[in-house]
């Protein structure tokens, strides 16, 4: 109560209101001592702590997160590998040396360098790759031939140790000989436009090859004994039994090797015929076609 100015008494009303508030502002302070009491347990509402301390939570990498992991380890692989790869190649520059040739010939165990379509025009292709055909044939018919004295020899029906090791000579030789001699000898030749100096060459190389592969079907007795040829295989034969007629089966077959080389190495001196005295028609007709392009852009 307060007496004013006018001599009577009365209420302040704003009195009242202010007392509420700072009820209800009491209660709430102890309401949240109280909850933080509770929260923090054994420290008791009268020594609640400053601050709590705060724990982490785990996260669970979500699906994307997870696979955009793989993804770099995936890509981390694919460098891995490209860079081996690049590492290869230039080790195998580095060996071919200045003229970049890599080695690619044969597969298994490259020392040479050889691509008809890199390296013959598109016009004589077709007459290298029935060469190189030859060639292989020839290669097999080598192994073969030294491979079946061989076993007739430890079979006791075969000409002899000497013979076998006739054999074996014509293999070591035969091998090296044939491929630069005959083939590369027509392949040389299909890389110009009809020389004359390299087709005869070529002319006379290929039909000492058709005269070797000749040999090597009759296998003349004394002087072809080396070789499972057709008068051998006759002597196999005549033994009348299992193991006679097993021979001359592969005697045969041995015969027949050769007798496809001796007939490819016809075909091959016909085209290296008919390419010689095409001369530089065929160039000149490829160029006519293409514009002017050189062999090497084809």
């Amino acid at each position: 109560m307060a007496s004013g100015g006018w001599g009577g008494a009365y209420s302040n009303p704003f009195a009242a209101q202010e007392a509420a508030a700072a009820a209800a502002a009491a209660e709430e302070k102890a309401s949240a001592g109280g909850r933080q009491g509770q929260a923090y347990g054994a420290w008791s509402a009268g020594s609640t702590p400053a601050s709590a301390p705060a724990v982490p939570a785990f996260v669970a990498p979500t699906p994307a997160v997870a696979a955009a992991g793989g993804n770099v380890t995936a890509r981390e692989a694919e460098l891995q590998r490209r860079e081996a790869e690049l590492a290869r190649r230039e080790a195998q520059l580095a060996q071919a040396g200045n003229s970049g040739a890599l080695k690619n010939w044969p597969r298994c165990c490259p020392f040479i360098y050889h691509d008809i379509r890199a390296q013959i025009p598109p016009w004589n292709r077709s007459f290298v790759r029935f060469a190189y055909l030859v060639e292989l044939i020839s290669i097999a018919g080598f192994f073969y031939n030294a491979l079946i004295i061989l076993i007739t020899l430890f079979a006791g029906t075969g000409p002899g140790l000497t013979w076998w090791f006739v054999s074996l000579l014509a293999l070591v030789l035969g091998l090296p000989l044939s491929w630069w001699l005959f083939y590369k000898s027509v392949f040389s030749s299909a890389q110009t436009d009809g020389a004359t100096y390299s087709y005869l060459r070529t002319f006379i190389l290929v039909m000492l090859h058709m005269a070797w592969c000749v040999w090597m079907v009759l296998a003349l007795p004394n002087l072809g004994s080396f070789s499972a040829g057709v008068f051998p295989m006759l002597d196999m034969f005549k033994r009348n039994d299992a193991k006679g007629i097993a021979f001359g089966i592969m005697y045969i077959i041995n015969i027949c090797l050769w007798g496809l080389a001796g007939l490819g190495c016809w075909v091959v001196l016909g085209l290296a015929v008919t390419s010689y005295r095409k001369g530089d028609t065929p160039r000149r007709d490829h160029e006519a076609r293409s514009g002017g392009v050189q062999m090497n852009s084809v």
